[in-house]
Protein backbone atom coordinates (compact mmCIF):
# COMPACT_ATOMS: atom_id res chain seq x y z
CA UNK A 1 0.00 0.00 0.00
CA UNK A 2 1.44 3.61 -0.58
CA UNK A 3 -0.31 5.18 2.61
CA UNK A 4 3.07 5.45 4.65
CA UNK A 5 0.57 6.27 8.01
CA UNK A 6 -2.52 5.81 9.92
CA UNK A 7 -2.91 9.43 9.73
CA UNK A 8 -2.96 9.72 6.08
CA UNK A 9 -5.73 6.91 5.81
CA UNK A 10 -7.64 9.14 8.36
CA UNK A 11 -7.18 12.46 6.39
CA UNK A 12 -8.09 10.89 3.25
CA UNK A 13 -11.29 9.38 5.56
CA UNK A 14 -12.24 12.74 6.65
CA UNK A 15 -11.79 14.43 3.51
CA UNK A 16 -13.91 11.39 1.39
CA UNK A 17 -16.08 11.10 3.77
CA UNK A 18 -15.69 7.32 3.62
CA UNK A 19 -14.76 4.59 6.22
CA UNK A 20 -11.28 3.18 7.42
CA UNK A 21 -11.83 0.17 5.63
CA UNK A 22 -12.72 1.57 2.23
CA UNK A 23 -10.05 4.16 2.15
CA UNK A 24 -7.87 0.61 2.09
CA UNK A 25 -9.57 -1.11 0.06
CA UNK A 26 -9.80 1.95 -2.48
CA UNK A 27 -5.82 2.03 -2.32
CA UNK A 28 -5.66 -1.33 -2.96
CA UNK A 29 -7.84 -1.23 -6.15
CA UNK A 30 -5.88 1.96 -7.16
CA UNK A 31 -2.47 0.03 -6.62
CA UNK A 32 -3.16 -3.35 -8.43
CA UNK A 33 -5.56 -2.04 -10.88
CA UNK A 34 -8.47 -3.95 -9.53
CA UNK A 35 -12.20 -4.16 -9.02
CA UNK A 36 -13.69 -3.00 -5.63
CA UNK A 37 -15.46 -6.86 -6.30
CA UNK A 38 -11.31 -8.63 -6.99
CA UNK A 39 -9.87 -6.28 -4.23
CA UNK A 40 -12.68 -7.80 -1.70
CA UNK A 41 -12.51 -11.10 -2.61
CA UNK A 42 -8.39 -10.74 -2.10
CA UNK A 43 -8.61 -9.56 1.14
CA UNK A 44 -11.32 -12.87 1.60
CA UNK A 45 -8.90 -15.12 0.71
CA UNK A 46 -6.35 -13.76 2.40
CA UNK A 47 -8.31 -14.01 5.67
CA UNK A 48 -9.29 -17.20 5.67
CA UNK A 49 -5.36 -17.72 5.42
CA UNK A 50 -4.53 -16.17 8.23
CA UNK A 51 -7.04 -18.14 9.95
CA UNK A 52 -6.58 -21.25 8.45
CA UNK A 53 -2.72 -20.75 10.02
CA UNK A 54 -3.33 -19.83 13.27
CA UNK A 55 -5.50 -23.21 13.49
CA UNK A 56 -2.56 -24.79 11.83
CA UNK A 57 0.14 -24.85 14.40
CA UNK A 58 1.68 -27.78 15.80
CA UNK A 59 2.98 -27.25 19.41
CA UNK A 60 5.87 -29.36 18.69
CA UNK A 61 7.46 -28.68 15.43
CA UNK A 62 10.24 -26.73 15.42
CA UNK A 63 12.40 -24.88 12.74
CA UNK A 64 15.04 -26.59 10.78
CA UNK A 65 17.49 -24.45 13.30
CA UNK A 66 15.56 -26.05 16.37
CA UNK A 67 15.63 -22.41 17.17
CA UNK A 68 11.93 -21.87 16.73
CA UNK A 69 8.10 -23.60 17.03
CA UNK A 70 7.19 -23.65 20.14
CA UNK A 71 6.79 -20.83 21.76
CA UNK A 72 3.36 -20.13 20.37
CA UNK A 73 2.26 -23.84 23.03
CA UNK A 74 4.39 -22.09 25.85
CA UNK A 75 3.08 -18.99 25.59
CA UNK A 76 -0.77 -20.62 25.27
CA UNK A 77 -0.48 -22.42 28.01
CA UNK A 78 0.66 -19.38 30.17
CA UNK A 79 -2.20 -17.55 29.04
CA UNK A 80 -4.45 -20.06 29.86
CA UNK A 81 -3.08 -20.31 33.83
CA UNK A 82 -4.83 -16.77 33.65
CA UNK A 83 -2.25 -14.87 35.98
CA UNK A 84 -0.90 -13.05 33.28
CA UNK A 85 1.08 -9.45 33.10
CA UNK A 86 -0.33 -7.74 30.57
CA UNK A 87 -3.97 -9.47 30.92
CA UNK A 88 -6.13 -12.04 28.96
CA UNK A 89 -6.37 -10.76 25.74
CA UNK A 90 -3.02 -8.98 24.94
CA UNK A 91 -1.88 -12.43 26.15
CA UNK A 92 -3.85 -14.49 23.49
CA UNK A 93 -2.51 -11.49 20.87
CA UNK A 94 0.85 -12.71 21.57
CA UNK A 95 -0.29 -16.49 21.41
CA UNK A 96 -2.11 -16.13 17.97
CA UNK A 97 1.07 -13.27 17.16
CA UNK A 98 4.01 -16.62 18.16
CA UNK A 99 1.73 -19.20 16.55
CA UNK A 100 2.07 -17.44 13.36
CA UNK A 101 5.79 -16.61 13.31
CA UNK A 102 5.97 -20.58 14.56
CA UNK A 103 4.25 -21.45 11.51
CA UNK A 104 6.56 -19.51 9.02
CA UNK A 105 10.19 -20.28 11.15
CA UNK A 106 8.77 -23.99 10.25
CA UNK A 107 8.23 -23.39 6.60
CA UNK A 108 4.22 -24.46 6.66
CA UNK A 109 2.29 -21.92 5.00
CA UNK A 110 4.02 -18.03 5.24
CA UNK A 111 2.45 -15.12 6.17
CA UNK A 112 4.22 -11.98 5.67
CA UNK A 113 1.61 -9.38 7.24
CA UNK A 114 2.76 -6.71 7.09
CA UNK A 115 6.42 -8.61 6.76
CA UNK A 116 7.68 -12.18 7.26
CA UNK A 117 9.79 -10.84 10.70
CA UNK A 118 6.54 -9.63 12.07
CA UNK A 119 4.47 -11.74 10.43
CA UNK A 120 1.71 -12.56 13.21
CA UNK A 121 1.06 -9.43 14.59
CA UNK A 122 -1.53 -8.09 12.64
CA UNK A 123 -3.59 -11.48 11.67
CA UNK A 124 -3.45 -11.80 15.75
CA UNK A 125 -5.16 -8.48 16.44
CA UNK A 126 -7.32 -8.94 13.38
CA UNK A 127 -8.43 -12.24 14.41
CA UNK A 128 -8.62 -11.63 18.04
CA UNK A 129 -10.71 -8.53 17.38
CA UNK A 130 -12.71 -10.42 15.31
CA UNK A 131 -14.18 -12.87 17.74
CA UNK A 132 -14.17 -10.26 20.86
CA UNK A 133 -16.35 -8.11 18.99
CA UNK A 134 -18.32 -11.16 17.60
CA UNK A 135 -18.36 -10.16 13.94
CA UNK A 136 -20.02 -11.92 11.45
CA UNK A 137 -17.23 -13.83 9.42
CA UNK A 138 -18.50 -12.08 5.99
CA UNK A 139 -18.79 -8.28 6.49
CA UNK A 140 -16.68 -8.40 9.73
CA UNK A 141 -14.35 -5.45 8.67
CA UNK A 142 -17.54 -3.19 7.98
CA UNK A 143 -19.32 -4.72 10.91
CA UNK A 144 -16.45 -3.72 13.51
CA UNK A 145 -14.10 -1.17 12.15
Amino acid sequence: MSYQSIEEIRKRCEAEGIEFWKAVQLEDCNERGASTEDSWNEMTRMWRIMCENVDAYEPDLVSRSGLVGKEGGRMEEYQKKGDTLCGDFIAKVMTVALKMGCNNACMKRIIAAPTAGACGVLPAVLILISKKMKCRRKRWWRQCM
